[in-house]
């Protein structure tokens, strides 16, 4: 058992060892110091501060030449398109809320095609996509891809987007990117 008090946790004189604190504890002051390991969720309320760095925030680079396939693990990854010739493709992984990829021409040798990995996903585009708004660019039978062509690719053409559960949606954009 822990004593708590403003001054943070501490043991009994006669304890030796820790005991877990249980549920509905309430104490002002928390401190701990070293590594720390919650099994289980972490709920906090109120403000959360972060000294250091943390794991798991970070943009995971993906690079290479091969057509990618994306997994619901990799969200929050940015692709670097850089096949030298031909079509590179991205597949997005099934539809699932809170997804979120970004795609980049790093080769203007050839054209990057992204697709939805789900058969009943809908790719929909912002105000800025060539001849299109925030209509459906993808059919639900998944023949719709969006497609950042050779011609009219620029260095760091890129699209970002997040997938609402229902829909993937491009929430930041640059360059020119056409419905299929």
């Amino acid at each position: 058992m822990f004593l708590l008090d403003q001054d943070g946790p501490s043991l009994p004189a006669n304890m030796t060892k820790a005991a877990d604190f249980g549920s509905g504890v309430t104490t002002t002051s928390l401190a701990a110091s070293g590594n720390a390991t919650v099994a289980g969720t972490l709920g906090v309320t109120g403000a959360a501060s972060f000294a250091g760095a943390m794991a798991g925030l970070k943009m995971t680079p993906i690079t290479g030449t091969a057509d990618v396939v994306l997994t619901a693990a990799q969200s929050g990854a940015v692709v670097y398109c850089s096949k030298g010739s031909g079509n590179q493709l991205v597949t997005l992984p099934a539809k699932a809320a809170g997804l979120l990829f970004t795609v980049v021409c790093a080769n203007t040798a050839t054209g990057m095609t992204i697709k939805p990995g789900d058969a009943t996903a809908i790719l929909r585009a912002n105000a800025r996509t060539a001849g299109a708004d925030a209509a459906a660019l993808a059919s639900t039978a998944n023949t719709g891809s969006l497609v950042n062509t050779q011609a009219t690719a620029v260095l760091g053409d890129h699209i970002t987007l997040h997938c609402d559960g229902t829909d993937w949606w491009a929430i930041a954009q640059s360059g020119i990117f056409a419905k299929t």
